[in-house]
């Protein structure tokens, strides 16, 4: 038998759509479509509804669990995220890697460092593996912290969990290099990345621009620019502001 989520992806549902799942009556497959498809419309009401709902019926999956407490971490209400992670594991649910990353992201995002901290450590306690988005997350909220030393802590640590960086944790840190006008470090980070065979793109670029631009090196602003452009890039709202600062645009 075909379900209702093979018939209907998410992308393709409507208000209307949705409305007729629920009249013809739901199974579960229709459930875990409809609590995405409210998720990802930020309808919050209407998914923790169905959620309830949903376990009367049964026990939700792990997916349709990283679902809601992603959308409520994205809604930033905390104390919904909080309580559902809970209730996950008292359901018998293992947290996975995608619900210690949306908690994390949310911490890091408020910022809230010791609550970031906190769940990274429930979550190695329970041997979940990290990934390199992860990483990218906290190293990018230290970065943004201007706290250099936790920023190349945390690079470390990606060694000692046996991750690689991908080119989103490196441009976090030649991103924050920059901003503090360090040359040596900003430039050491770039080939970092692209000895890891990394290309630079966008923010790289950027990067550049605000480095050299803080530096007064107008040459290198020019070059920066140049360069981005050279490998198809359109620079972001604040290199255009730089860029209309040196005259470029």
């Amino acid at each position: 038998m075909t379900s209702v989520a093979t018939l209907h992806p998410l992308e393709n549902l409507s208000e209307s759509l949705a409305k007729t799942l629920y009249d013809d009556g739901v199974t579960m497959e229709t459930y875990a479509t409809l609590i995405a498809y409210f998720a990802k419309i930020s309808d919050l009401e209407r998914m923790g509804q169905t959620f309830e709902e949903m376990k009367r019926v049964g026990n939700p999956p792990t997916s349709v669990w990283d679902s809601v407490i992603g959308a409520y971490a994205m809604g930033h209400d905390t104390k919904n995220m909080l309580n559902h992670v809970q209730a996950m594991k008292r359901a018998g649910c293992k947290p996975d890697l995608l619900v210690y990353t949306h908690v994390v992201r949310h911490f890091a995002l408020m910022p809230d460092t010791p609550q970031m901290l906190f769940w990274w450590g429930e979550m190695v306690h329970n041997e979940v593996q990290p990934d390199a988005y992860l990483f990218t997350i906290i190293v990018n909220h230290f970065a943004n912290a201007g706290d250099t030393k936790e920023v190349l802590n945390w690079m470390d640590k990606t060694e000692d969990f046996g991750v690689v960086p991908n080119n989103f944790t490196y441009n976090a840190v030649i991103n924050h290099y920059a901003g503090l006008a360090d040359e040596d470090n900003t430039i050491y980070w770039v080939k970092e990345l692209t000895d890891q065979g990394y290309n630079p793109d966008v923010v790289t670029y950027a990067a550049l621009i605000k480095l050299y631009s803080l530096l007064n090196n107008h040459e290198m602003v020019v070059k920066s620019y140049n360069d981005m452009k050279i490998h198809g890039f359109k620079p972001n709202p604040n290199s255009v502001k730089i860029l209309k600062k040196h005259k470029l645009m």
